[in-house]
C-alpha cells in the first residue's frame, strides 16, 4: 500500500474540478471539515483570493494580484520548490504536489516528487486547464487536446483519450475524468463505379469530387457529384492513353493527361475541363514539340504544378494565372509546386544536397523556405493562404506537419506510435493526409494538433479493415467537413475512390459579453480606457442545443478553450480586442463571435484623455478651465520623472473629484466615468 494511504486511510483527497477560464471575483476564503493533520497550518485569515484548490492535506490559493499562498500539511514535502512571488492564472493542488499555469501558459510544479510526480513533466507547453491528482496530473493544452505526467501504476494511462478535444478535467487517485467536446461522426461514401478496376479522388470543392476511374485500360478523368453513380467521364476520345484529375475549383476540373497508363510513363500535360470530355484544354510550360507540365492544384483560376521541356529536363516549380501561355517560374532549378491557397503556392526545391519546403506569392523572388531546424528533408503540399502543411523528416522519420508561413513555425502533426505521416491538404484549420501504423498508411484527419489526430479508416465499411487508405483533399463549409481519397477493398484488391463526409446544418450558436471588470474592480464599457493589466470577463450563450464549450481570442491570437468568465493578465499598454465564441454539441461555432475593444493606458495617457473629456462637457467656460487646469498640474507632476511629487499628483486628482461632486459638474453624463477614472489613476500611481 503507498505511503499516505496507509496512514491516512481516513484522509480522503480532494481534487478540484478544473473548468476552463473559471475565476472569481477577489473573496475571503472559508474553510471547514477536518483539521486533524494540519490542514489549517497557516490559515490565511483576512486575505482575499481569486481562486483556490486543496489537496489532500494542504491548500493553495490565488491572490488578485496573481501570487500565491500555501497552508496546511507540510510533512510529505508539499512546499518544496514552491514558487515565491511568481504569479499564476490557474492552480491545482493533488496529494502532495501542486502545478500551477502561469500567465503565458506554462506550467510550474512543485511539492513532493517521490513517486514520480514529475516524471514526463511537459516543460515548456502551453496549457489553458490542469488538474493534479494523487500522484499524477492532467491537463488541457490550448487546442482542447490533453497531456498527461507522473506515475502511471495501476493503468493510469488505459484508455488515454486521443483525437477527442475536452473543456473540463479532473484527475483522481488512479483514474482521470474530463468533459469532451462531441467527437466527428463520419459518413463514408464509395464513389467506385461498377465494372471498374481501380478508383481514386484527389480533389473536391462545393458539390463536386474529382479523380480517376480505370476500367482495366488506364486511368481516365472524372468528376463525381456526391455517389458513384454521378461519375463522369472526361476522357473522352482523347488519343492519351491516360488522364487524372486532380483538383476542382468553381465547377471546373484540373489535372494531366499522361502518355503512359499513368503518371510516371512518360511526360505530361496539363489540363483543364469543364464538365464535359470535348472541353479539355491544356497547358504548358514550354513551347515546342517537347513541351510538358504537370498540374497538381488549382484554386480561383489559377493552377500550380511543375513545367518540363519534355527532353530530359528538370522540373520546374510553376503558377498559371489563367492560361497556358500566362505563367511564372517559382524556381529555375529541381523544384516542385503542389499546393495553392488564397495568394499562396507551396512545393519543394533542391538546395544544399536536399529538398526544401519552400512558400511563394505568384513570383520566383517571393520565394521563403520553410525547412524547419533539425530536419533533413521538408516538402509543402498544401496551402489555404493562411496555414501550410505537408511534411519533415527528422532523424530518418516523415513526420506530418503544418507552419504559419516561417520555418521556426513548423507544428508537427505526427501521431505518437507512427511510423512515418504525411498532411496533404488544409482547410480552415484542418488537415487531412496519412499515418503509417503498424506499415499500412491510414487516412487521417488533423485539427491543427497531433492529438486530434483521427484514424478516417475507422468509419469505412468492414472490407476495408487492417487495409491501406489516404485522404487526399479537403473542403470545410461551416461545420461540414469532406474529404475524398481512396482506400483498399480487401475483398477485392482494389484501390476504390471514397468520400467522408462529417456536420450538419444547424442553427448557430449566440455569445455575449456580460461584464469586463479590470484589476481595480472598475466595469470596462466598450472602447473604454484600464489602467490595469488584467480583465475579468463574464459571458452568456445560448443555442437551440447544447452548449458544449465556450472559446476566446485575444487580439487575433489562437482560439482557446474557456469557460462562462474568463481572466485575461498581463495585459501590455495598448489597444485590446477580446473576441468570444460558443460551440454547440453539434460541433457549430458562432459564426459573428462577440467583441470586447478596450484599451490599456499609462496614468498620464488617462489624465490626456480626462481632459479631452472635460473640453466636451456643457459647463460654464471658468469651470470648465477649473477642471483643467488641475488635471494638466497632476499630469506635469506625473510627467517629471519625479517620483517624490507623485503624492502631490494625488492630491491634486482628489481636489479635482470633490469639484467634480459640485454643482454645475455633479449633473453632467460625463462626470462619473470622470470621477472613477481618477481614482483609478490614483490607486495605480
Amino acid at each position: 500500500m503507498k505511503r499516505g494511504l496507509q496512514s491516512r486511510m481516513r484522509v480522503a483527497v480532494s481534487v478540484v474540478l478544473t473548468v476552463l477560464g473559471c475565476a472569481l471575483a477577489p473573496a475571503q476564503v472559508v474553510q471547514w471539515g477536518n483539521t486533524g493533520i494540519g490542514q489549517m497550518t497557516g490559515f490565511p485569515t483576512g486575505q482575499k483570493f481569486v481562486a483556490v484548490s486543496a489537496g489532500a492535506a494542504h491548500t493553495v490559493g490565488i491572490k488578485p494580484d496573481g501570487t500565491l499562498v500555501q497552508w496546511g500539511d507540510t510533512t510529505w514535502g508539499q512546499m518544496a520548490g514552491f514558487p515565491a512571488g511568481q504569479k499564476f492564472v490557474a492552480v491545482s493542488a493533488g496529494l502532495y504536489h501542486t502545478v500551477g499555469i502561469k500567465p503565458d501558459g506554462t506550467l510550474d510544479q512543485w511539492g513532493d516528487t517521490y513517486f514520480g510526480q514529475m516524471a514526463g513533466f511537459p516543460a515548456g507547453q502551453k496549457f489553458v486547464a490542469v488538474s493534479a491528482g494523487y500522484e499524477h496530473t492532467v491537463g488541457i493544452k490550448p487546442d482542447g487536446t490533453l497531456d498527461q505526467w507522473g506515475d502511471t501504476p495501476y493503468g493510469l494511462m488505459a484508455g488515454f483519450p486521443t483525437g477527442h478535444k475536452f473543456v473540463a478535467v479532473s484527475a483522481g487517485v488512479y483514474h482521470t475524468v474530463g468533459a469532451a467536446m462531441p467527437v466527428r461522426q463520419w459518413t463514408t461514401t464509395r464513389l467506385h463505379p461498377a465494372g471498374a478496376t481501380e478508383s481514386s479522388a484527389s480533389g473536391v470543392d462545393i458539390g463536386m469530387q474529382g479523380g480517376y476511374v480505370d476500367f482495366g485500360q488506364g486511368r481516365r478523368a472524372t468528376f463525381w457529384t456526391g455517389d458513384a453513380a454521378s461519375a463522369t467521364d472526361l476522357h473522352g476520345t482523347s488519343p492519351w492513353p491516360a488522364s487524372e484529375v486532380v483538383a476542382v475549383d468553381n465547377g471546373k476540373q484540373y489535372g494531366n493527361f499522361y502518355f503512359g497508363p499513368e503518371p510516371g510513363f512518360g511526360n505530361s500535360l496539363g489540363a483543364e475541363w469543364d464538365d464535359t470530355p470535348g472541353s479539355a484544354a491544356t497547358m504548358s510550360l514550354w513551347w515546342s514539340l517537347n513541351e510538358a507540365s504537370t498540374l497538381r492544384d488549382a484554386q480561383g483560376g489559377k493552377w500550380v504544378g511543375d513545367g518540363n521541356d519534355g527532353d530530359g529536363g528538370q522540373n520546374i516549380a510553376t503558377i498559371w494565372n489563367g492560361g497556358p501561355d500566362a505563367f511564372n517560374v517559382l524556381h529555375w532549378g529541381v523544384s516542385h509546386g503542389f499546393g495553392i491557397g488564397g495568394a499562396q503556392q507551396v512545393g519543394d526545391r533542391f538546395e544544399s544536397g536536399y529538398m526544401s519546403a519552400y512558400l511563394w506569392s505568384g513570383t520566383l523572388e517571393s520565394a521563403v523556405s520553410l525547412h524547419p531546424d533539425g530536419a533533413t528533408t521538408s516538402v509543402a503540399y498544401g496551402t489555404d493562404g493562411l496555414q501550410q502543411v505537408g511534411s519533415a523528416t527528422f532523424a530518418g522519420v516523415e513526420m506530418a506537419g503544418a507552419w504559419t508561413g516561417t520555418p521556426d513555425s513548423w507544428k508537427s502533426l505526427h501521431p505518437a506510435g507512427a511510423s512515418s505521416s504525411r498532411a496533404l491538404r488544409v482547410s480552415e484549420g484542418k488537415q487531412v493526409g496519412y499515418v503509417v501504423v503498424n506499415g499500412v498508411k491510414v487516412a487521417s484527419y488533423w485539427e491543427s494538433s497531433a492529438g486530434s489526430w483521427v484514424d478516417l479508416r475507422a468509419s469505412l465499411p468492414a472490407e476495408f479493415a487492417g487495409q491501406e487508405s489516404v485522404a487526399k483533399d479537403i473542403w470545410v463549409d461551416g461545420n461540414t467537413v469532406t474529404i475524398v481519397g481512396d482506400a483498399i477493398n480487401g475483398l477485392t484488391g482494389r484501390r476504390e475512390a471514397v468520400m467522408w463526409v462529417s456536420g450538419q446544418s444547424a442553427t448557430p450558436p449566440e455569445t455575449a459579453i456580460l461584464e469586463s471588470i479590470d484589476g481595480q474592480s472598475i466595469t470596462i464599457n466598450g472602447g473604454g480606457l484600464s489602467l490595469s493589466d488584467r480583465l475579468f470577463a463574464t459571458f452568456n450563450v445560448t443555442d437551440d442545443v447544447d452548449v458544449a464549450a465556450v472559446q476566446y481570442s485575444l487580439d487575433g491570437g489562437a482560439w482557446t478553450y474557456c469557460g462562462l468568465s474568463q481572466l485575461l493578465t498581463n495585459l501590455t499598454l495598448g489597444h485590446h480586442t477580446l473576441l468570444v465564441r460558443a460551440v454547440d454539441t453539434d460541433g457549430i461555432a458562432d459564426p459573428t463571435p462577440a467583441s470586447h475593444s478596450w484599451t490599456v493606458v499609462t496614468p498620464a495617457e488617462a489624465i490626456q484623455a480626462m481632459i479631452g473629456t472635460v473640453s466636451f462637457m456643457s459647463i460654464p467656460p471658468g469651470k470648465k478651465n477649473q477642471l483643467k487646469g488641475i488635471l494638466n498640474s497632476a499630469l506635469t507632476l506625473l510627467s517629471d520623472s519625479n517620483p517624490s511629487n507623485d503624492g502631490l499628483a494625488k492630491t491634486l486628482l482628489q481636489s479635482f473629484i470633490s469639484a467634480c461632486n459640485l454643482p454645475p459638474v455633479n449633473s453632467q453624463p460625463q462626470t462619473p466615468g470622470l470621477i472613477q477614472m481618477a481614482q483609478a489613476v490614483i490607486a495605480s500611481i
